[in-house]
């Protein structure tokens, strides 16, 4: 990003820290996974059909299948944090990727600024800045205008302009101590189209996957320090079916489908059931709070798709004729998501239209 200053890859940016990152660990960063499954119904050591790497790949440990990512795992989020602000050649500052931060740095003609942000982001778009400064000083604010929005409203210096068609906003001002820049970047859903025509669900940097109920089971792994300071390694097993394929109309996305935004905990990733560990208690409990979004929808289950060699077999190519009643569905980021669906089947919607009405 900064040798190409493409916004393409500070959008990739944002999509591999808000999804893969946290989806690939536990809630409270006790585990981590080598290899996680963007449809991954069941995580165990049974056999799978990795190329290259061991059974135990896919569960949540303290060192599945190479050692080295213990070492490296807690890396991503430090750094994208340090990726996150940029200078600018007109000694500006670029704010590349967006979430919660505190900045301190050197504008204009060398003097110590701070700006903090303060934002739940990316869970919804509403993004504060409030710099610090002894003395009022002029230098440029750079914003970045994701990819997949169609505007942004920006509120500074007593007034309010919406952007629309723009890459970057540039904000060139003499602030003082204590102004203010809000951002609100709607977060429409969109949709991705996956393999065989199945599609994944996006609202912002965020992909959602299918809710599942699952049961936590410790095992023990071939390595000395088991149980180090609490650590444990988990297979995870859905308590509830998997194979739902979406009912919705592409021409009309919010058709039958309702969004429930919820407090943004101290783990903003967890969810409702996953394993915390306890520092009080010294042990992991059950977590009964819920994922900061959820997304209702109408579902249909295809019975026909069931898991091939402990992994879910590939969707069905879509449309599906639908054998079935649509159910209400939930869906959660993937972040706060160990068992998910991410890429589902479409139903064939002109077969259910007085359905979804």
């Amino acid at each position: 990003m900064p040798f190409f200053g493409d916004n393409a890859l500070a959008d990739r940016l944002e999509l591999l820290t808000y999804n893969a990152l946290p989806g690939t660990t536990t809630p409270d960063y006790w585990a981590h996974q080598y290899d996680q499954q963007s449809n991954q119904v069941l995580v165990s050591g049974t056999k799978r059909d990795w190329s290259t790497n061991g059974d135990y790949s896919n569960i949540y440990g303290l060192m599945p299948n190479f050692a080295c990512c213990l070492a490296n795992m807690h890396q991503g989020w430090p750094k994208f944090v340090e990726s996150m602000w940029m200078a600018t050649n007109d000694n500006g500052i670029a704010v590349v990727a967006y979430g919660p931060s505190v900045l301190k740095a050197r504008v204009g003609k060398g003097k110590e600024i701070t700006i903090a942000e303060e934002t739940n982001y990316p869970f919804n778009g509403h993004i504060s800045f409030t710099i610090s400064t002894e003395q009022p000083i002029k230098f440029p604010l750079e914003l970045r205008i994701p990819g997949w929005a169609d505007s942004v409203k920006v509120t500074y210096k007593g007034k309010t302009v919406v952007y629309r068609e723009l890459s970057w906003i540039k904000l060139t001002e003499k602030w003082k101590n204590g102004d203010q820049i809000i951002m609100e970047i709607p977060m429409d859903l969109r949709f991705e189209r996956k393999y065989n025509n199945s599609v994944s669900l996006l609202r912002g940097p965020l992909y959602f996957s299918l809710r599942m109920e699952k049961e936590f089971k410790s095992v023990k792994i071939n390595y000395d320090n088991f149980g180090y300071k609490g650590s444990v390694d988990w297979e995870i097993s859905p308590k509830s079916p998997w194979n739902y394929g979406l009912l919705i109309d592409m021409r009309n996305p919010m058709r039958g489908i309702k969004l429930e935004e919820k407090e943004v905990g101290s783990l903003p990733f967890a969810d409702k059931g996953d394993m915390i560990w306890s520092p009080d208690s010294a042990k992991y409990i059950s977590s009964l709070g819920d994922a900061p979004i959820i997304i209702r929808a109408r579902g249909i289950r295809i019975p026909s798709w069931t898991m091939k060699n402990n992994s879910a077999d590939v969707p069905p190519l879509s449309p599906v004729v639908p054998e079935g009643d649509p159910e209400i569905i939930e869906l959660v980021p993937y972040g706060c998501s160990r068992l998910r669906i991410t890429e589902f089947p479409v139903m064939d919607v002109t077969l259910m239209e007085d359905v979804i009405r």
